[in-house]
């Protein structure tokens, strides 16, 4: 029913690498801590909170028989392996304030930025690998809660008894346990609770949830060249180059990064920002 995310939780630097994108001339930054409308797009890790629809769609004249979803888990925390290469964060913050312990730096960065990097802890746990972050819960819970507010017919099944709720709805995961607790938070937005006896249990080789499994040409395709071409394009490109050199110089760097370290940065900023609001 759901497929992976990158966590919330590690909240101190994704904001650094949109915020460039948005923000070309050095001169537009002020403080990333005093930002009150964050830069909050960012592909798939976005929380849907913050993008959907707000706009009620009433179609007169007519009223709902039958509702579907499939619905991704809420956002998870990384892999092992993403947790144990995001410790380097923890060089990049030393590095970052020993750039700017130099004097012949041009600061791009407020005082209130470097403090909020300087009092960033990593804690971060291999235990955690693709489990279900507090946002993930909250993405399923209140996206179960505006399906009420936008079919209000659900507002009836919140009185429904368990068998009544088995009768009417079916809902499906798989086995993971990111997916289970998602679709629990989802049954609890939706309904009020009481997951554990309405949920059946997750099914592994579930073909409506992950029809994917049983198309090799389609899982070979997602990694062929022909398919990545026009990204590998983009990063190599001026604007990519442009945003490289600009992230580089704002942490104090006198050399350009890469773009995977660029990324790993950006995680940091988001973090450090995130974590001392």
């Amino acid at each position: 029913m759901f497929r992976p995310s990158l966590p919330l939780t590690l909240a101190a630097l994704l904001v650094i690498l949109p915020a460039v994108l948005s923000q070309p001339a050095p001169d537009d930054y002020n403080c990333y801590a005093e930002d009150e409308y964050p830069y909050l797009f960012f592909s798939s890790k976005t929380a849907y909170q913050y993008i959907y629809d707000k706009k009620p769609q009433v179609i007169p004249h007519c009223k709902p028989v039958q509702i579907w979803t499939v619905a991704r888990h809420g956002t998870r925390y990384p892999s092992k392996k993403e947790i144990i290469r995001m410790k380097d964060l923890v060089n990049l913050q030393s590095e970052v304030m020993k750039n700017y312990e130099r004097r012949d730096i041009e600061r791009k960065l407020c005082e209130k930025d470097l403090t909020n990097l300087r009092k960033w802890v990593y804690n971060l746990t291999l235990d955690l690998d693709y489990q279900l972050a507090p946002q993930g819960h909250d993405d399923l819970f209140y996206l179960a809660k505006r399906m009420r507010t936008k079919f209000p017919i659900l507002n009836d099944a919140a009185g429904f008894s368990p068998e009544q709720i088995q009768s009417h709805f079916l809902i499906r995961h798989t086995q993971t346990p990111r997916t289970k607790e998602s679709a629990e938070a989802f049954v609890e937005g939706l309904f009020g609770g009481r997951a554990s006896s309405i949920i059946p249990p997750g099914q592994d080789n579930e073909m409506l949830i992950k029809p994917y499994i049983n198309c090799t040409p389609w899982e070979q395709a997602v990694d062929d060249e022909i398919h990545t071409r026009e990204a590998t394009l983009f990063e190599e490109g001026p604007l990519m180059k442009g945003l490289i050199a600009s992230v580089s110089r704002r942490l104090g760097f006198t050399y350009n990064l890469t773009l995977g370290e660029i990324f790993t940065r950006s995680i940091f900023f988001e973090q450090t920002r995130t974590k001392l609001h």
